[in-house]
């Protein structure tokens, strides 16, 4: 559903604009503002960071009436997030290696802490694994299928452990790019030490890479 929903956003308002979203919210869910608000002067975040035009035309087009939308980590966090894979729980761990760190998350955020039937691929192509879907997208879900659930199965899903882990991605994405330590506490919402610590983490990993 993400890749969609993001091929829809660049198709109203320009792949530079899907790219800006991906990288600020991606690993994240995010609140789009309806047409109305953004009308009305209330569109909040997109307006700050796409502008009012592109806003609009993003409200107008994908969310008429508002909604949430779990956005797909970009690229660059997907290379970064390999080293923190470990920390996931084995099944949510299974669910990202074969259908993306992002679905995995989405799963643990709508399901973790409840034992779930899923459904098989070919249920999925006959329209009746419309939770899995609804949650992953139809793409993911029939890997998930395909790939965990041949015939089917029930499965207990981890909670969500991410919220530190999705923290971790999104300060590495950051550092990445260069900005401030003082920035990155603020958008994240985190302390400045903590951004320093991983900051110190984030170079040792590097300087290991080059290493190599």
């Amino acid at each position: 559903m993400g890749n969609l929903l993001l091929a829809k956003i660049a198709e109203v308002a320009g792949a530079d604009v899907a790219t800006a979203i991906m990288r600020v919210k991606g690993g994240t869910r995010a609140e789009f503002p309806s047409e109305y608000a953004v009308r009305a002067g209330d569109g909040g975040w997109l307006v700050d960071l796409v502008g009012p035009g592109p806003a609009l035309a993003i409200a107008r087009k994908v969310f008429p009436r508002g909604g949430a939308f779990d956005v797909p980590l970009s690229q660059e966090a997907r290379r970064e997030n390999a080293p923190y894979l470990h920390e996931l729980p084995n099944f949510l761990r299974e669910v990202a290696d074969v259908a993306g760190v992002e679905a995995a998350l989405a799963l643990a955020r709508a399901y973790g802490g409840t034992e779930v039937t899923f459904p098989c691929a070919e249920t999925i192509r006959a329209g009746r694994g419309d939770w899995l879907v609804r949650v992953v997208g139809r793409e993911n879900a029939l890997l998930i299928a395909r790939e965990l659930f041949p015939i089917g199965g029930k499965m207990l899903v981890p909670m969500d452990p991410m919220p530190r882990l999705a923290r971790e991605l999104r300060i590495s994405e950051l550092l990445s790019r260069g900005e401030s330590a003082r920035n990155i506490a603020r958008e994240v919402g985190c302390h400045v030490r903590t951004v320093h610590r991983y900051r110190a983490r984030w170079r040792k990993k590097k300087q290991k890479k080059g290493s190599l």
